[in-house]
């Protein structure tokens, strides 16, 4: 394009400086785009593009909505991943899918926009942001990949989609969320999914899911309270485990197995369990020192090892009839259990079952006790047994 300009002797110098500045002007506005688009590699597939690098050297980032008069439709694997400059990101809404850590370590990122059109979030999408604050998940999306946020530290505020059926495994593990509302689409809470989320005081779990993974919950330490909804079948080892905070948990009315080490070391006050648990998994309340009062539901077939081990305030203990076993070392060390009754199922009693129970003055057996194992009542206060 060539352009030439005329100035007479009886024209104005001001009104020639602004005809120039008129014309560059219009000269960036023209190669903006092209400048956008040079900031990007990407690749095309079936009339589609994705976008699989960044060059640009800004801290802002906007991902075009087309290229090369095709519409953008994927941010590709790795695509921005390690790049220490990005500050913010948007992504448009002509985007459907995220890649694996296509945000990956992005030290810097402050703040991400998702287009409302994206569906799934990879593996690691925004892993290690660690300066990411906060993140809305727009109700297309219906799967969020294992890690997509984990160890996000400063990750504060998430707002999960009503879409979203499936959260991966350690998807926000290590990220500083307060309040968690999980949305009534979500059908289960994957391994490790809030892993050591120390700041997390509330956590709304819909009627829906099905089950509770191993360490969902590990190593919240002030999260206080949790109702577990009638839809939940299995709650996994270790799923609230080291949640020091924790005196509430009200139990839905199918919950069947209680994994090994669930809640141990939380500070549960007083538990009820409901008929259908069927289960209690070893070292499932160890350490629970605040828990004075259990009631068992009449459906417990076995007490697993070391299941109430160093429960220091419980006080009574009545094992009901549907007990068949209980196991080595299932309330070893509990200091202030004074009576216990065993209901008549109980066969067996494990080493060391009692032992350390130095105020356990009385126990009642049932019926059909017919094993009683090593040193299951040493160093008891135990000074009377009525069979």
């Amino acid at each position: 394009m060539k352009m030439r300009f005329h100035f007479t002797a009886g024209g104005s110098l001001g009104a020639f400086s602004a005809l120039v500045m008129r014309v560059l002007t219009l000269l960036v506005a023209l190669t903006l785009p092209n400048v956008a688009k040079a900031q990007f590699t990407y690749t095309v597939a079936n009339g589609e593009v994705t976008i699989v690098g960044y060059t640009g050297a800004g801290s802002d980032a906007i991902i075009p909505s087309t290229l090369a008069g095709l519409p953008v439709t994927r941010v590709g694997d790795s695509a921005f991943s390690s790049n220490l400059n990005l500050t913010s990101v948007v992504v448009p809404d002509s985007v459907t899918s995220i890649g694996e850590r296509a945000f990956g370590s992005c030290w810097s990122l402050l703040r991400v926009t998702i287009g409302n059109n994206v569906a799934s979030l990879g593996k690691s999408a925004f892993d290690d942001c660690r300066r990411l604050s906060g993140v809305t998940i727009p109700d297309r999306v219906t799967s969020i990949g294992d890690r997509a946020f984990s160890s996000c530290w400063d990750l504060t505020n998430v707002q999960l989609g009503r879409n979203v059926i499936s959260i991966g495994n350690w998807a926000f593990a290590h990220a500083s969320v307060t309040n968690v509302i999980i949305p009534e689409s979500v059908t289960a809470l994957g391994e490790g999914v809030f892993y050591a989320c120390r700041n997390l005081t509330n956590v709304t779990i819909p009627d829906g899911v099905a089950f509770i993974g191993r360490e969902a919950f590990y190593d919240c330490r002030n999260l206080m309270g949790v109702t577990i909804p009638n839809s939940v079948t299995s709650i996994e080892a270790r799923a609230f485990q080291l949640c020091t905070g924790l005196y509430r948990v009200n139990f839905g009315n199918r919950v069947t197995t209680i994994g090994d080490g669930a809640f141990s070391y939380c500070s549960i006050t007083n538990l009820s369990m409901p008929d259908s648990v069927t289960a209690i998994g070893g070292r499932a309340f160890e350490g629970c020192n605040a828990l004075s009062g259990v009631k068992f539901g009449a459906g417990v077939a076995s007490i697993g090892e070391a299941a109430f081990i160093l429960c220091r305030n419980l006080i009574n203990v009545h094992i009901p009839d549907s007990v068949i076993s209980i196991s080595n070392y299932a309330f070893y060390g509990c200091a202030s259990l004074a009576n216990v009754t065993i209901g008549d199922g109980v066969a067996s009693i494990g080493s060391e079952a009692f032992s350390d129970c130095d105020k356990l003055t009385n126990v009642t057996f049932g019926t059909n006790t017919t094993f009683i194992g090593a040193r299951a009542f040493a160093g008891s206060g135990l000074t009377g047994l009525v069979h």
